[in-house]
């Protein structure tokens, strides 16, 4: 078509107007016409990487395990990939383009995706992300049947970017949470069965230590030592179980965590003494650090990275507790920094999962890989986050935010895996 009315147009302008005009016409018509066959040839060439890319996504999405659901502002679902159908028990057929609302729930068969499309309708939700953080991720539970999901929820634009879709990952956790339940309870059994002849034990012991003279004190500061430690393992095992099955309990009050500091730290001063490390304090004097928090649950966090620092810490080493505001953001950040043996990198990702130790420091004394957990989960429950930054061989440090609005501690006992 565009040859033709360059013909035309040609004929004419030869036709009405001087050579030189009509050869120039002639020249612009042509250029407009390759410049018109480029750009469509473009446009056609990004238009089939766009079919490619949706086919290699939707390819993607359709053979995920985790079921995928989307849907656009309206809650019109567009789309549901096969997990979900195994999930649901739903053909896509059946739902697709379908606007979905808080009655759809009234529909027996409906009535487990519209729980998921609006989680304020399942019997149990927990919230494992801070709030306003992408993605949501949520937990939830139901009765009947007896299912446990956890729901990752992003927001996307489309339509040019006016609107807001939103898309849900969907991971099905019922058989393994059961038998992680089932592995806690285990545990649970075990360390509390456990703990009654430790105690025992350890009571003996002090009985016989008066007693004990020449060689035999060595043998006995030995099985005293061990004693104690398998005491220690025994009740961080408890704890581990009370908070996974939600029961550690807290009792929040307002706190000064400023003096909380100082406090902790003269208690500190034996065990520094003992390994030859100094400890220091470090807040702008003039700052009030007025918190709401578990005094025993948040020193537990204080002693425990109070303990490591001074225990991997080189002789004459430092220890540094610091706090300070987090800038425009109402929370405090507490950092606890040595001059010890470090961490590897490769080690720091694992740094708080359970029973996990860093290889350099299981060389240089026993321990149960269990503090770091309780640490990261009593933090998440004062509505903070824990990190580790750390160089081999000159020291690590611990760094943890606490709220200073009680409106963001979380409203009940959860753990973080």
């Amino acid at each position: 078509m565009f040859l033709v009315l360059v013909v035309a147009a040609s004929a004419v302008s030869f036709f009405y107007f001087p050579d030189y005009w009509a050869i120039t016409n002639l020249a612009i018509l042509i250029c407009t016409g390759v410049l018109v066959l480029f750009i469509n040839g473009q446009a056609a060439k990004t238009y089939e990487e766009l079919n490619v890319e949706r086919r290699r996504i939707k390819g993607i999405i359709t053979f995920l395990p985790e079921a995928v659901i989307g849907f656009d502002a309206n809650f019109k679902l567009l789309t549901f990939n096969e997990a979900a159908e195994r999930l649901f028990n739903l053909r896509k057929e059946e739902v697709l383009e379908k606007v979905f609302s808080v009655d759809s729930a009234k529909d027996a068969r409906l009535k487990l995706l519209a729980q998921v499309i609006f989680p304020q309708l399942a019997p149990s939700l927990v919230k494992r992300s801070n709030p306003g953080e992408e993605p949501e991720v949520t937990d939830l539970i139901f009765e009947e049947p007896q299912m446990e999901l956890r729901v990752i929820s992003s927001k996307y634009p489309y339509n040019q970017g006016k609107n807001f879709g939103f898309s849900k990952v969907i991971t099905d956790r019922t058989r393994e949470n059961a038998l992680y339940r089932a592995k806690s309870e285990f545990i649970g059994i075990a360390s509390r069965q456990l703990k009654t002849p430790a105690e025992k034990i350890i009571q003996a012991l002090d009985l016989l230590g008066s007693q004990v003279s020449g060689a035999a004190v060595s043998v006995f500061d030995s099985a005293r030592k061990a004693a104690e430690k398998l005491e220690d393992i025994i009740r961080d095992l408890i704890d581990i179980v009370k908070i996974e099955e939600g029961k550690f309990g807290y009792k929040f009050e307002e706190l000064d965590l400023a003096k909380f500091s100082e406090e902790l730290l003269r208690n500190a001063l034996p065990t520094a003494r003992k390994y030859g490390v100094r400890v220091y304090l470090e807040h702008p004097p003039e700052e009030a650090f007025k918190i709401w928090a578990d005094h025993q649950r948040l020193g537990l966090v204080f002693t425990n990275l109070l303990d490591n620092a001074m225990k991997y810490n080189v002789s004459n080493g430092e220890v540094v507790l610091s706090l300070e505001k987090v800038k425009n953001q109402p929370y405090v950040m507490v950092s606890i920094a040595d001059t010890g043996v470090g961490i590897p990198p490769e080690d720091l990702e694992n740094l708080f999962q359970k029973f996990f130790r860093a290889h350099n420091v299981a060389e240089l004394s026993e321990g149960s890989g269990l503090g770091l957990y309780i640490v990261k989960n009593v933090i998440a429950r004062h509505g903070g986050r824990v990190r580790a930054e750390s160089e081999l061989n000159r020291g690590t440090t611990f760094y943890f935010t606490l709220p200073i609005d009680k409106s963001l501690i979380p409203a009940g006992d959860l753990y973080s895996e």
